[in-house]
């Protein structure tokens, strides 16, 4: 599932990782029709925007790495396998902590001000899905109204 409120990527836009090399993040429904949790270590296909990819990428393939109370933390497969060991711990504690302020602060803030969205959705699962992964310069994330709703012929690029 996903909360569709730009204020709360606003929250995210704080976050500099790892120098500014990139920051956070598309956020996604999972509309998979099956009531499956996310396991760490798990690796998932995500369609992306090419507008804001720092590789115009369509789609990635991103691994969960942490797992908040109210958020899964994936990050881009490929990324992930460029840096070392100690960019690895830089990004992991970065994602920690941002994980850790939505629980804490802009989850309750956004749903305070515009509401619940379904919880649990159709994916029967109350988590929210947020990718880390590269975007182009002064991009701090995005949001794709399309993963709002399941796959289908007409929306066949849903997450």
């Amino acid at each position: 599932m996903i909360l569709s409120y730009h204020h709360m990527i606003r929250g995210f836009l704080n976050w500099r990782l790892l120098a500014g090399c990139f920051l956070i993040c598309s956020i996604f429904f999972n509309f998979s029709g099956l009531a499956e949790a996310d396991t760490l270590g798990q690796t998932r296909l995500f369609f992306v925007n090419s507008q804001y990819d720092a590789e115009s990428r369509t789609s990635l393939n991103a691994v969960l790495k942490l797992t908040g109370e109210r958020a899964y933390g994936f990050v881009d497969e490929s990324y992930w396998q460029k840096i070392n060991e100690t960019a690895r711990t830089q990004l992991l504690d970065q994602i920690y902590s941002i994980l850790k302020e939505f629980d804490s602060k802009i989850y309750p803030m956004e749903t305070a001000f515009f509401g619940s969205e379904p919880n649990p959705g159709i994916d029967n699962d109350p988590r929210l899905t947020i990718v880390f992964s590269p975007l182009i310069d002064n991009v701090g994330g995005y949001f794709d109204s399309a993963s709002n709703y399941p796959v289908s012929d007409s929306n066949k690029f849903s997450n």
